[in-house]
């Protein structure tokens, strides 16, 4: 799932790095009521893809949930939006409904950005 959240102008630009900061500086030990168990700053430190090849640094954040649940954020690079990237999966037993467990996770992501959407703009001074 994908989240954009949008501050027009200069000042949005400017509210939209201070929330990305805030992140950084001060990440929460829980988001959307799940635990945050680690954060990957890729602005800082060496990170590689899956074939050893270095992934360029840039201001992007991603925390770890905890049971198959990410969440990535980083600020657009030429607008004033700060993007969420919500990552889950779940495992699906031999007799469980597939198209039930996709809506209960679909409804888990939503109620990640919900959080996200509220805690950003907080975080933003919006």
């Amino acid at each position: 799932k994908l989240g954009t959240i949008e501050m027009p102008g200069a000042e949005g630009a400017k509210q939209i790095a201070r929330a990305v900061e805030s992140y950084q500086k001060n990440p929460p030990r829980e988001w959307g009521g799940r635990r945050v168990l680690g954060v990957n700053d890729f602005e800082k430190g060496t990170h590689r893809d899956v074939d050893g090849m270095e992934i360029p640094k840039e201001r992007m954040l991603m925390f770890d949930l905890g049971e198959g649940f990410r969440v990535a954020v980083r600020a657009s690079g030429t607008e004033p939006k700060m993007k969420c990237y919500f990552f889950g999966k779940r495992k699906v037993g031999e007799n469980e409904d597939l198209a039930k467990a996709k809506r209960e996770l679909a409804t888990e992501l939503e109620q990640l950005w919900e959080w996200t959407r509220t805690d950003a703009r907080g975080r933003a001074g919006a």
